[in-house]
């Protein structure tokens, strides 16, 4: 797959190891991906998308969903539908920022490493498949994480925060998608803190580091309650949202009981830091989500969603749930922990409308 490198320009590829599927499901891949069948996972399309129909015709049977794979296709890891090997996509520099307002400011991630979904690490397919289709999605602007930092105090150890979703095709066009604004958050600053950084130029596989040295202006440690929930929204050019809720509900992924820790440039100019929210398996049983874009056939576990879509819980087939945001969400749920960068905006994004 792929991740930014330290500049925000290439992205940079890693392998998978295993796909996960629920016992007895009859499907197994472990080890690394080396030799022939790595070559073919990375040059193409279809041997990727057969691996992942196969886990999930077998993780569907166990969970009783009846998932037929549709024309709906996975990205490769350079965003593209076609064979051929590349260099990967090149983010766009933001528009300049220098001579800013400390706050309002919104940063939008520009880097996410999925480390952990579930019990399972990024080694396994269906982690690196989203992985996969995040990075492709953020590099172009089909996804667009934004954190505002609304207030700052410095003398008082605290700052105010909303996490929100963009919509918008660059680094000057984005809107806030209203249903996706959080809660306001008053969260702890420690000004001139430095606990996490990019990573270095060249570094393959990650976006940010811990780090307990360096100058920055500080270090935000956010802690958002299971009843705020943030709904990450992603669409297509034409405006067809990935996601497709079944209850009514935004058409986005709900993540609950957000918490993180941040830590800010010096120039103020790039934030750095690792995430962890909780998703419920009762809302993932009310999602279907399209991978890559929206195309094929419709599916009969997803009425009123886009052809293609596919449940949400047939791709999570396989994944256990994890005891921390089950104890905190008080019913089955999984964590979902990244690291990232999110580099700032020329302006704060105004409302969608």
């Amino acid at each position: 797959m792929w991740d930014r490198d330290a500049h925000g320009g290439s992205l940079a590829r890693r392998s998978f190891s295993r796909v996960v599927v629920p016992a007895g499901g009859g499907f197994w891949y472990g080890g690394s991906v080396k030799g022939s069948l790595a070559r073919a996972v990375h040059r193409g399309l279809d041997v990727r998308h057969g691996l992942l129909a196969l886990a999930l015709a077998a993780s569907t049977g166990a969970c009783g969903w009846d998932y037929t794979p549709s024309e709906n296709a996975l990205p490769t890891p350079a965003g593209e539908t076609s064979m051929g090997d590349s260099e990967g996509p090149t983010l766009p520099d933001p528009t300049e920022t220098e001579g800013l307002a400390d706050v309002p400011a919104t940063y939008r991630f520009d880097c996410v490493d999925i480390q952990q979904l579930g019990d399972a690490d990024d080694t396994v397919f269906q982690v690196a498949t989203l992985q996969d289709t995040w990075a492709n999605d953020i590099s172009s602007f089909n996804l667009s994480i934004l954190i505002d930092l609304l207030e700052e105090d410095e003398a008082g150890g605290s700052a105010t925060v909303q996490i929100r979703s963009g919509v918008g095709t660059n680094w000057g066009d984005l809107c806030g998608e209203p249903s996706t604004i959080s809660n306001e958050a008053v969260v702890t600053f420690e000004p001139g803190v430095t606990k996490y950084e990019p990573v270095p130029d060249g570094t393959e596989d990650q976006c940010s580091q811990p780090a307990d040295a360096g100058a920055s202006t500080g270090t935000y440690t956010l802690a958002f309650g299971k009843e705020d929930i943030i709904n990450i929204y992603a669409e297509a050019p034409d405006g067809t949202p990935f996601n497709c809720a079944l209850d009514g509900a935004p058409p986005a992924i709900p993540v609950a009981g957000v918490s993180a820790t941040i830590t800010l440039s010096e120039d103020r100019a790039m934030l750095s830091g690792t995430l962890t929210g909780c998703m419920t398996e009762s809302s993932a049983m009310q999602r279907c989500s399209c991978l890559g874009f929206c195309a094929g056939n419709p599916n009969d576990n997803c009425p009123g969603c886009p052809n293609g879509a596919i449940p949400l819980a047939a791709l999570l087939g396989g994944i256990s749930s994890t005891q921390h945001c089950t104890d905190l969400m008080g019913e089955t749920a999984f964590d979902i922990t990244l690291a990232f960068t999110a580099r700032r905006l020329a302006a704060v994004p105004a409302v969608c409308g």
